[in-house]
């Protein structure tokens, strides 16, 4: 039907444009940014970084800004009792993720099953937070193709599982410590290992030396004496023999290894 240069909108249009503008206000996943955090509650103000697009009467577009968000939860992974987490700074990027209905009443409990009561669904109010959704003009600098790696971006320290079972740990000035195998095998290297000394060896082998010294030193035979004027006169008795103790072969010789200067 026209009338003039107008027409009524077909039913299909109608519902296009009603099924359009219900979803304008369903959100489910937007990059933000920290505004501020508090670790104690692990509880965000987050500032979505996209905004709303709102089509006019007239069929123009309009875009507006979404509020901040406050006291979102910023999960870390956590699980069976172990957890990893991480300093979260005002600047830092995240991933809001809005959940079908309302968390109020899960947040505010101990983790059963609630009756969402509200009706509302993926709204504002019921975000949460992923750390680490980053623009692509800020890669991870240190990111390694091999292993898993836990640290600080950007010359950090940083500990590395390798493939291997060999756990190596950087430290900020480049010095490295690294552990590999089990048991008997393991062995605990200082520093790059391209030239070591083994320290225990080291250890052991002074400790032989002394005890040698040592046990001459204080040997009914050899003992230290001091003499008197009056020839074979001792002015003191020579000292009993000492019990040096032997090295102890419980600990382990290579185990241990340090740069070579």
């Amino acid at each position: 039907m026209r009338m003039g240069n107008t027409r009524s909108p077909s039913l299909e249009e109608v519902l296009r444009m009603a099924t359009h503008q219900a979803l304008f206000d369903v959100h489910t996943a937007l990059p933000g940014k920290v505004e501020k955090y508090d670790e104690r509650t692990q509880k965000a103000d987050v500032k979505p970084l996209l905004k709303r697009t709102v089509i006019n009467d007239d069929g123009t577009e309009l875009s507006e800004t979404l509020p901040v968000i406050s006291d979102v939860p910023v999960l870390f992974p956590r699980a069976g009792g172990f957890f990893i987490s991480f300093p979260v700074q005002p600047g830092d990027f995240v991933l809001l993720v809005f959940c079908e209905r309302s968390i109020d009443k899960f947040t505010a409990g101990t983790g059963g099953e609630v009756d969402p009561v509200d009706l509302r669904m993926h709204d504002l109010s019921d975000a949460v937070a992923l750390p680490a959704f980053y623009p692509f003009s800020r890669p991870i600098k240190d990111a390694n193709p091999d292993d898993l790696v836990l640290g600080q971006d950007g010359g950090g320290a940083q500990l590395a599982i390798k493939d291997g079972g060999k756990v190596e740990i950087t430290f900020d000035k480049g010095n490295t410590l690294a552990l590999e195998g089990m048991g008997a095998g393991a062995k605990l290297t200082l520093g790059d290992g391209a030239k070591h000394v083994a320290i225990v060896e080291a250890l052991q082998a002074l400790w032989g030396n002394l005890k040698v010294a040592l046990d001459l030193w204080g040997s009914p035979a050899t003992g230290h004496v001091h003499t008197s004027a009056a020839p074979g006169l001792p002015t003191s008795q020579p000292l009993a023999a000492l019990t040096t103790p032997a090295w102890d072969p419980s600990i382990a010789s290579s185990k241990v290894s340090i740069p070579n200067g």
